[in-house]
């Protein structure tokens, strides 16, 4: 499951591999987020934080978690 992640962030671009480095600078975002979707018990609810997620992965919306909670927002500031 582990690999399976790597290799979809790789895949999409959040991260890449440039002379021995490994850049990620959305890998602590993207752990946020899914540490807070961990803690969620509702699998409908999960499910819908699944879609946002892949909404962020596409570039529609930006995602952020402050206080506990999922903040969705316009990347494009609108």
């Amino acid at each position: 499951m582990k690999n399976s992640f790597v290799n979809y962030l790789y895949k999409k671009g959040f991260v890449h591999k440039k002379d021995n480095i490994i850049y990620a600078p959305d890998a602590f975002k993207i752990n946020s987020i899914i540490q807070w979707c961990i803690k969620e018990k509702d699998p409908k609810k999960l499910k819908k934080y699944a879609y946002l997620i892949g909404d962020y992965f596409s570039g529609s919306i930006d995602i952020s978690v402050e206080n506990d909670k999922l903040i969705i927002s316009d990347p494009r500031g609108e």
